[in-house]
Formats: structure tokens, C-alpha cells, sequence
């Protein structure tokens, strides 16, 4: 799963630089994702699918873990949001 740099940055600063630990939470996160997606019958992320992400992780992970990944989460959804509608309009 590629995050880019920042985002890979804001886990690396999650698990205090341990670089092991946050291959591991990625692991974890991608994990989760895919399982959501296919529970959900592969229909985009939205406020539920994002809900029963954060359900999962909590299972194993610590609360302040887990909001960086849902911030994460959330910050993506936007992003491509942006993407399909500049792709949409013909915009660069």
C-alpha cells in the first residue's frame, strides 16, 4: 500500500520512528480496508465503511493509532473526490 511520504510520515510519528511498528499498522490498515470493501460489496469508502474500519483497528490498536489512520482514511476519500471531479471537468 503506497500512502506517500506524508501520510507515512504521520504513522512513522504514530509509532515513534519505529519504522517495523509502522509496516505492521500499514499492514494492518490495508488489511482492513480490503476487508471492508469486500464486506461492503467493493462499494466506495464512505462514512460506514469508514466506521466499521475504526471499529476493527480499536479491536487491536491504540484510540491515538487508530485516528491517525482514519484521519488517513479520510484525507484519501477527499483527495480522490478532487481527482474524479478535475478528471471529470478536464481541469489539470
Amino acid at each position: 500500500m503506497f500512502l506517500g511520504i506524508g501520510y507515512e510520515t504521520r504513522i512513522l510519528e504514530a509509532c515513534n520512528w519505529d519504522e517495523k511498528e509502522a509496516k505492521n499498522l500499514i499492514d494492518l490498515f490495508s488489511y482492513e480496508i480490503n476487508a471492508a470493501l469486500k464486506k461492503n460489496n467493493k462499494n466506495p469508502v464512505n462514512t460506514l465503511v469508514i466506521k466499521e474500519i475504526k471499529k476493527e483497528l480499536l479491536v487491536s490498536l491504540e484510540i491515538e493509532k487508530v485516528d491517525v489512520l482514519i484521519s488517513i482514511l479520510e484525507d484519501a476519500c477527499k483527495n480522490a473526490e478532487l481527482l474524479i471531479e478535475s478528471e471529470d471537468t478536464g481541469e489539470n
